[in-house]
């Protein structure tokens, strides 16, 4: 009967969830040879703050990949992030601040053709 009642309170406190990281047009791990006009190497992030666990400072209660993403390709005026790396970072106050960011450094660039 014990062991029932244990069953029964392991399954109604146990929880799940799943999270959206991004979503991306192309990714790959391998080298490749890509037909891009290479330009500088950026970097940019996208973080949520909150205060006290609960109230987010900057609107969002987590960070989103696909906006670190974005903004590191909008910074250097590209359309692909090359050689990229993400990070996650966290910084943790008990009771009063926490902050989780996405990092992403890359190699912009650009596969558009330029006018002529």
């Amino acid at each position: 009967m014990k062991k029932i009642g244990l069953l029964i309170i392991l399954a109604l406190i146990s929880t799940g969830c799943s999270v959206r990281l991004t979503d991306f047009t192309a990714i790959s791990t391998k080298n490749l040879n890509l037909p891009a006009k290479k330009g500088e190497r950026v970097e940019a992030e996208d973080c949520a703050k909150l205060l006290f666990g609960l109230i987010p400072i900057n609107g969002t209660f987590q960070p989103n990949l696909k906006q670190a993403i974005d903004n590191a390709i909008e910074k250097g005026n590209g359309d692909v992030l090359i050689d990229g790396v993400v990070y996650s970072n966290f910084i943790f106050i008990p009771l009063i601040y926490t902050q989780v960011c996405y990092s992403v450094k890359g190699t912009i660039g650009s596969t558009f053709e330029e006018k002529k």
